[in-house]
């Protein structure tokens, strides 16, 4: 009956075992996010590690307001968390106030009094409408999405033609007009490296 699922991050060896095949997409860029009281200008890479790592424990002394920081996270084997550490070795590290498991449950705590001055990180367009934090050195981390089927439907005329429209410019220049994605960084060289 249902010919494609979807996926937030690349099949695994298992799932790859149950002849499973997969469309990519795109990559949906994660951003930093703070509560409404986080009123900073910008944030350093090194300034965003610390504060993950708790060097960094109040705003004012990265120009915000005189508050605690709440850092807030995600389940360990989440999507996103998975990229960041990838990306950013330092979250591997990272300590968190206040740990969810929905980008639906982190951005309504971000709304709560108890989530005024805290950061989090999020699929960009579920943080729409919030207080997107500035990062100095530009964030480039995401989350890959793509259209999964089984491959016995790989000759399928709906799977040959998302294939063929995945991989076509037009689909490129939708996904850059409407800065849901960006193709990915290749991970062979990570951008932040352990400290």
């Amino acid at each position: 009956k249902y010919l494609f699922g979807r996926t937030g991050r690349p099949l695994n060896s298992s799932e790859l075992a149950l002849n499973k095949g997969e469309i990519y997409l795109a990559m949906v860029p994660t951003v930093i996010v703070g509560g409404s009281g986080v009123m900073v200008p910008s944030l350093s890479m090194s300034e965003l590690e610390r504060v993950y790592r708790k060097k960094i424990t109040n705003w004012k002394e990265v120009g915000g307001p005189d508050a605690p920081i709440t850092t807030v996270g995600r389940e360990e084997n989440e999507a996103i968390f998975s990229e960041m550490k990838k990306y950013y070795f330092f979250f591997r590290q990272a300590s968190f106030d206040k740990t969810f498991n929905l980008d639906n449950e982190v951005i309504d705590f971000l709304r709560t009094p108890s989530g005024r001055y805290a950061i989090a990180f999020g699929a960009a367009p579920n943080c729409w409408g919030m207080n997107i934090l500035t990062i100095k050195e530009d964030l480039r981390a995401g989350v890959r999405v793509g259209l999964v089927y089984d491959l016995k439907n790989l000759d399928h005329a709906l799977v040959k033609v998302a294939q063929e429209y995945a991989a076509s410019d037009e689909w490129r220049n939708v996904i850059k007009k409407s800065q849901l994605g960006f193709d990915p960084v290749p991970l062979s060289a990570p951008l932040m490296s352990s400290k």
